[in-house]
């Protein structure tokens, strides 16, 4: 909770986690600026210099072209019901959890969201304090993060220093961690210094700080299974030290999952509690007490009607300037219903002395469809544009109308529910399989257990390229034991004019079927198993030429919650009619800090440029990905930030050359977060060494690269980093 009007408090910029490259720097004489002749000679000595190492290390059967691709979270707009939410393509969030506070001083609220599988995901408002725009700056990993561990944040100046300090609950485990700020407003420092709450009962889950007892110091309230722990602040506003009163502080009880915040709804000088349950619903305690002998008592166990599906998480703050509070929630999918959205935003239209709400978005901060997001791109309607087309949670489709253009997209929600199309767990894949001008749409069931075996069912478009009509046509184009689910593509690997059919199943088997048929009636031959040898890696499959040598390259998403291992490559050295794949990297692309499964993947030129881009859907998030190709987009560099020195930090490689393993050793005097990674000659990150919390002492890690070449050591803490150069020879 933060008071309308109020800022509060000092806070800082929390560190960038994202790597930026270095200026390039073209030397001068001293004392005078260098002709135009000088900088071209110096330019092609450096592009020699670059070429010739690329020659010199270059090994045999790597690919010959380098591509470059930029991650972005709101260059494409999307509108949903009226409100375009703030970062679209950032992947949606699962278990949002939303906290709000000025962590840089600037009069306005900066927002955070702690997520289902422990990473905190930090908002700087580029906005106004009536009128916010959050944008998504940086992560928070840590190395006791786990799978399912639930973060949830919570600020308050915790050591009377002025700025905003950081509790993080794990709410799988209950843990309870305290990150104080070290930093300041202009170089934030947030270090892991304190565990306020062990793993043991009673819990702190969603932890909620507020001065309850009016003595000048935070108290600290959680989640507790259904009710809410009280731990005192009997130490002082310098020196927290927290003391269990109770575990059972409120009467009745909630349902299971309980998440606390403290808030005067009424303007009478005292904190309200409200807390959101499993459920999804908010119950009200009104304090009918002071600010100085608090005195809850029970109102409803359904606050307003507010119903966000599961997993209520509510953070009231004014944010719209206009001296009331208004209302985030976070929350989940755990129902079979379909519930869209990431963080529900509610705006209070009446006064600080009666509240009254009016649900503005349920996608608040990104595109979110709730717990899944299976993608599929067509031009549905014929303007020459991609729409795009997601199997939500409910098992149906919802579809999204560019309405922009075939260069500059721009997505409008339409329905979570196109012309009722319904197919439990399935995946889309449109193509025009009877090759009569439209899109017909392939689904790929998902059943569990089997048998009975998933079926790949097709749906013909029988209307026209403008105005589609979908109507069951077969679910026999193959038959076969699939293992729980279908995951479709469809491409012509042979270059007979007809599409080929790829699936892959939950054992990661990959079939390929090929079109024995013709373009206008398709059938398609026995499968062959583990084509090209691509069994056992990656879920979904997209084909894609691109490397303009005339064939189709194979890509797969391989990605579980590890970014160094998202999407494999596979290139084409063979011919459009005979493909041969080889493997190249599981890291062809690697998302910028956040921790994602995907749910589909397709290769489409988003913007009309001539080349691929990449838009996947994830699991868990419900949201989507995307990645623009800017290979040969000089336009498309954007000016770094240059380095600040990395103090305190010791960084060693040995040996340099490597041939072809390293050990990188990193030395700290104090502990903090850390991120350690390499990064290829165009500065394309190929491995993450470590990415969190890092005590003190030496820590060394070993890599071994998989190419000859010059590559860099980047170690990044905050806004500080140092980058050292390292060569392997094979």
């Amino acid at each position: 909770m933060v008071a309308p009007g109020v800022s509060p408090g000092r806070g800082c910029n929390l560190p960038h986690l994202l790597f930026r490259p270095c200026h390039a720097v073209v030397p001068a004489g001293r004392g005078s600026h260098p002709t135009l002749t000088q900088l071209l000679e110096t330019t092609m000595r450096r592009l020699w210099l670059i070429l010739f190492l690329q020659t010199l290390f270059a090994p045999a059967g790597c690919w010959a072209q380098e591509f470059t691709f930029r991650q972005e979270f709101d260059t494409i707009p999307v509108e949903i019901d009226g409100w375009r939410p703030h970062q679209p393509w950032m992947g949606g969030l699962s278990q949002s959890t939303p906290a709000l506070t000025d962590i840089d001083d600037d009069g306005d609220l900066d927002l955070c969201a702690g997520v289902f599988i422990g990473q905190l995901y930090f908002f700087w408002n580029h906005g106004s304090s009536v009128e916010p725009r959050f944008i998504l700056e940086s992560y928070l990993p840590d190395s006791t993060s786990l799978i399912e561990s639930r973060f949830s944040p919570e600020f308050g100046d915790l050591d009377g220093d002025g700025d905003p300090d950081l509790l993080v609950s794990e709410g799988g485990d209950g843990w309870v961690f305290y990150y104080e700020n070290l930093g300041n407003a202009q170089q934030p420092d947030f270090d892991r210094t304190d565990t306020i709450h062990a793993m043991s009962p009673p819990w702190c889950d969603g932890p909620a700080l507020v001065d309850i007892d009016a003595d000048g110091d935070l108290d600290l309230f959680g989640g507790n299974y259904g009710n809410i722990s009280y731990y005192r602040n009997q130490g002082t506003p310098q020196n927290f030290n927290f003391a269990l009163i109770t575990g059972t502080f409120i009467s009745p009880t909630v349902q299971n999952w309980a998440k606390p915040d403290f808030v005067d709804i009424d303007a009478d000088g005292d904190y309200d509690l409200f807390i959101g349950n499993q459920a999804g619903k908010l119950y009200f305690y009104r304090n009918d007490g002071d600010s100085l002998n608090y005195a809850f008592t029970y109102v409803t166990n359904y606050y307003h009607e507010i119903d966000v599906g599961s997993y209520a998480s509510p953070e009231f703050a004014d944010l719209d300037g206009d001296g009331d509070f208004d209302l985030l929630v976070g929350r989940e999918n755990e129902s079979p219903q379909y519930y869209s959205g990431d963080v529900f935003f509610y705006e209070n239209i009446g006064s600080p002395f009666v509240a009254q709400w009016r649900l503005r978005t349920q996608n608040y901060l990104s595109l979110d469809e709730g717990y899944r997001a299976a993608n599929g791109f067509t031009d549905i309607n014929a303007d020459t544009d991609q729409d795009l087309f997601l199997m939500n949670q409910g098992d149906r489709l919802s579809y999204f109308e560019n309405v922009g253009d075939a260069s500059n997209p721009s997505y409008a929600y339409i329905t979570g529910s196109f012309q009722d199309l319904s197919l439990n767990d399935a995946n889309p894949c449109f193509q025009d399989m009877d090759a009569d001008g439209d899109p017909d749409l392939l689904l790929g069931e998902g059943i569990i257990p089997n048998p009975p075996y998933p079926d790949l069912y097709l749906f013909e478009n029988s209307g026209t390229p403008q105005n589609p009509i979908y109507s069951f046509a077969s679910n026999s184009l193959v038959s076969y034991p699939f293992h729980a689910v279908i995951r479709p593509a469809l491409a012509d690997i042979d270059a007979d004019g007809d599409k080929d059919l790829f699936i892959r199943d939950a054992n990661y088997v990959f079939y390929f079927f090929e079109n024995i048929g013709s373009p206008t009636s398709p059938f398609f031959a026995d499968p062959i198993l583990n084509w090209q040898n691509l069994s056992g890696v990656g879920k979904y499959s997209a084909f894609y030429d691109i490397d303009g040598d005339g064939d189709l390259d194979y890509f797969c998403t391989t990605g579980n919650w590890v970014n160094d291992d998202f999407v494999g490559f596979y290139e084409n050295v063979g011919s459009p009619q005979v493909a041969n794949l080889v493997f190249r990297t599981n890291a062809f692309l690697v998302p910028d800090g956040g921790k994602f499964i995907q749910e589909g993947i397709d290769i489409i030129d988003i913007d009309n440029d001539g080349d691929g881009d990449f838009l996947m859907g994830t699991a868990f998030n419900g949201g989507m990905l995307f990645f623009r190709n800017t290979t040969g987009d000089t336009l498309a560099t954007v000016q770094p930030d240059p380095e600040r020195p990395l103090a305190d930090v010791c960084l060693t490689m040995a040996p340099n050359p490597a041939n072809p393993g390293v050990t990188i050793t990193v030395t700290q005097n104090g502990g903090k977060v850390i991120r350690l990674a390499v990064f290829d000659l165009l500065g394309r990150k190929v491995a993450t060494l470590h990415d969190g919390w890092q005590s003190p002492g030496p820590h060394r890690y070993r890599w071994t690269g998989e190419r000859s070449g010059i590559y860099f050591v980047r170690l990044a803490s905050g806004r500080e980093a140092v980058t050292k150069k390292l060569v392997v020879v094979k």
